[in-house]
């Protein structure tokens, strides 16, 4: 999950979903680095999905995006449930912005 200093970003998702390969597509084109995990192939990711899509009072279901801050001005996590549209983009934007604040300059 080491994708930018000190931010982390991962995808869960599973094969067959439309939604997810949208997800995927569009942070890809936002240039975001992230981890994929499927799922169906990781018992314990349907756990944190379950987690997540609770904490929005929403029943499971993917893509769930997680983004983890961990710098020594912030220590915070947020997350996306079934992102979709201008929704998905602006995510994409927030954590691309939040890596590239968070590269060390020299």
């Amino acid at each position: 999950m080491l994708k930018g200093e000190g931010v982390s970003i991962t995808v869960y998702g599973k094969q067959g979903c439309g939604d997810c390969v949208t997800a995927k597509k569009v942070l890809d084109g936002e240039g975001v680095l992230y981890s994929y995990v499927d799922i169906e192939k990781t018992p314990s990711a349907e756990e944190i999905v379950k987690k997540v899509c609770a904490s929005f009072g929403r029943l499971p279901a993917v893509p769930v995006i997680v983004a983890d801050v961990k710098t020594h001005e912030i220590n915070t996590q947020f997350s996306a449930v079934e992102p979709r549209g201008l929704a998905m983009i602006a995510f994409a934007r927030m954590t691309k912005t939040l890596m590239t604040l968070n590269k060390p300059t020299s």
